[in-house]
């Protein structure tokens, strides 16, 4: 039995993460892009800005002249959108709206507080689109490039704005928008199977009898595989060897990866690492020194990747949590979740000497902190957040799971973890 570190460096050296990543890319649509990784440097098609653009709305003027004179001449109004050939010459300004192209011979736009009167030449009010009239300006001083956004400043034609193995995320959809993408070439999806084992459990939409359960990892797995963007395919079988033979004989052939929950543990109807030998599944590991999750399998055949989960549900969870979502993210190219240090609450103790992962949630107390409704809280003021543990009634208990927005870790050989005791904590 190997302990939690050399398990999971066991399963990385049997990743075929080079298999996956040399993968001919898929093309998808802009809008279905989400979460996907992009196989393709993402490239400015042009100049960003693709023009010199006002930042502000005010007026553009040559900076030169506002060392001699206040009150300039309108002659103008640039408008965003809008293509123009206004041309500033001495003492002249030109009226701008944010976005707009900066008008040939100004490099200052003064925004638009900073003018005490703006007359028109024909009614004495302030003048909207061409009207001809006269600005003063108010500010003290006004630099070269003030207010402007110089043409290619945020990038050039050709630039890589998002490189290849990037997770797709909003903002990388924001820029393949902007650079006019309506497709994107990303990473292939792996293909997966769940299989789901045990004579007690029904399908969802049935009624169990009084010893039977309704199958809730099969959902759970799917659903947290959906997460990670993969659609899986699931499948449930009695614990009948020939049964699970004959379903393994069907996904090994075809799945990247394949999840078994149930039968792996050490009971009379535990096949599954049986079965898997007989299909010419290799062995990474069987079972490794942590709680809950003990039982786990996981294994290789040729390119396919085989995961034995735990049946009671917080167990399955965690151990898809810490092998297989780590797994599949790397064959994706994914960046892995990362875990972060959180004090505890209130103590916690335990009886073995095995590492252990428990339902937690972080939560804080405020001491004046700022906050959406509270931006001038006082200098000092802070947050204290602490990771709280979620009580359950074992491994079985879906009510209590519910209840965590993740996992703390009570590490191995440490029987007392006191209050303010930092741990590590894996959101879900």
């Amino acid at each position: 039995m190997l302990d939690f570190q050399t398990a999971i460096n066991a399963l990385h050296q049997h990743l075929p993460v080079a298999d996956y990543l040399q993968r001919p890319a898929e093309q998808i649509a802009l809008h279905s892009a989400m979460g996907r990784v992009l196989a393709k440097d993402l490239r400015a098609d042009r100049d960003l800005p693709p023009f010199p653009r006002s930042m502000m709305d005010g007026f553009a003027i040559r900076s030169a002249d506002f060392e001699s004179q206040r009150d300039f001449m309108v002659i103008g109004t640039a408008l965003a959108g809008q293509e123009h050939d206004l041309q500033i010459g001495a003492g002249e300004a030109v009226r701008i709206m944010t976005g707009a192209a900066v008008p040939a011979g100004a490099d200052s736009v003064i925004k638009i507080e900073e003018t005490s009167a703006f007359i028109s030449g024909r009614s004495g009010s302030v003048a909207p689109q061409t009207t001809p009239g006269n600005v003063r300006f108010n500010t003290d001083s006004v630099n070269p490039g003030q207010n402007i956004s110089p043409r290619g400043e945020e990038a050039h034609k050709g630039d890589v704005l998002a490189a290849s193995g990037t997770t797709i995320d909003v903002s990388v959809l924001t820029l393949a928008a902007a650079t006019g993408q309506t497709q994107l070439a990303v990473r292939a999806l792996p293909n997966v199977s769940i299989i789901v084992t045990g004579d007690e459990l029904v399908a969802v939409e049935d009624t169990p009898g009084p010893h039977q359960i309704r199958n809730s990892n099969g959902p759970m797995l799917s659903a947290l595989l959906e997460e990670l963007g993969v659609q899986a395919r699931t499948f449930m079988v009695a614990d009948r060897p020939d049964a699970i033979r004959s379903l393994l004989d069907r996904v090994l052939d075809e799945a990247d990866f394949v999840l078994l929950t149930g039968g792996v543990s050490a009971g009379d109807t535990d096949f599954v690492p049986g079965l898997l030998a007989e299909a010419g599944v290799q062995s990474i590991f069987h079972k490794v020194r942590m709680r809950p999750g003990k039982p786990i399998w996981a294994g290789a055949r040729k390119q396919t990747m085989v995961f034995g989960l735990p049946g009671p549900p917080f167990s399955c969870r965690v151990t898809f949590k810490l092998f297989v979502e780590p797994a599949v993210r790397r064959c994706m190219g994914i960046v892995e979740a990362s875990m972060r240090s959180v004090p505890m609450q209130t103590a916690r103790s335990k009886k073995h000497d095995l590492i252990e992962f428990f339902r937690a949630r972080v939560v804080y107390s405020d001491e004046g902190a700022p906050s959406l409704f509270n931006i001038h809280a006082p200098a000092g003021a802070h947050s204290i957040e602490r990771l709280q543990v979620i009580s359950h009634r074992g491994s079985s208990d879906v009510t209590a799971t519910l209840q965590s927005i993740g996992i703390g870790v009570h590490p191995a050989n440490q029987p007392e973890l006191r209050p303010g005791d930092a741990v590590l904590f894996l959101p879900w």
